[in-house]
């Protein structure tokens, strides 16, 4: 998707709604855990880099004053909040610090230069830096990493690598964790309470989370 020329990415599945049940337990869940960890409320101004449809977008704009970015004008057009531009994490048009929160879900590995994209995150932000990742480590994910053709240039994250990208770049981790086990795309929902019970960190999870905040200098 990122290698391709901006906003000219056809959208190359059904796309499910960020109302599905699975989906908004998962939302809800990452919410959940970054408000444990970030003061975030209806004024907070966060930036959601590689927004796509709004899954988490929606969800998010019940919380704070959210923008989402996408390099797909398509996807932007499905994306249920008003408030969104089609923009290259790679080349953000925003001064420094505009933003509270820079939120990345499921995006980065599909940017050709990862630490250009993370500097620029992180200077936008005014503190902090969350990206959520999927696991190499969990079989679901290796799986769809060979089958998927778009997946297979993809970038690949152990929680490890994960960490070592946003120290190298200017930030402290403060929560770390490898978390699910239930694909919410295709999870139905009368299993729900188990995607939600099986939400504990464990090493073979769904997700890598990263909440980090930038390393303050003089």
């Amino acid at each position: 998707m990122a290698g391709q020329d901006r906003g000219q990415q056809r959208v190359p599945w059904r796309l499910p709604s960020p109302l599905h049940p699975a989906i908004a337990a998962d939302a809800k869940l990452v919410i959940t855990l970054l408000k444990q960890h970030i003061p975030i409320d209806k004024d907070t101004r966060l930036l959601e880099v590689g927004c796509g449809w709004g899954l988490f977008t929606f969800h998010l704009d019940h919380e704070c004053n959210v923008l989402g970015i996408d390099t797909s004008r398509e996807m932007l057009q499905r994306n249920p909040i008003d408030r969104t531009l089609l923009m290259d994490v790679q080349d953000l048009q925003f001064d420094g610090g505009t933003f509270d929160v820079v939120f990345a879900h499921d995006m980065l590995h599909h940017v050709p230069d990862l630490d250009k994209a993370v500097r620029e995150m992180v200077r936008v932000s005014k503190r902090y830096v969350v990206i959520v990742e999927p696991n190499i480590l969990n079989p679901a994910n290796a799986i769809i990493g060979i089958a998927m053709e778009e997946e297979r240039k993809a970038h690949r994250f152990t929680l490890r690598r994960l960490g070592q990208l946003v120290i190298r770049n200017g930030l402290r981790p403060i929560h770390r964790r490898t978390y699910g086990i239930a694909i919410p795309f295709l999870t139905p929902r009368m299993l729900v309470p188990v995607q939600r019970a099986l939400s504990f960190d464990q090493p073979f999870g769904l997700e890598h989370l990263v909440i980090a905040e930038r390393v303050l200098t003089d």
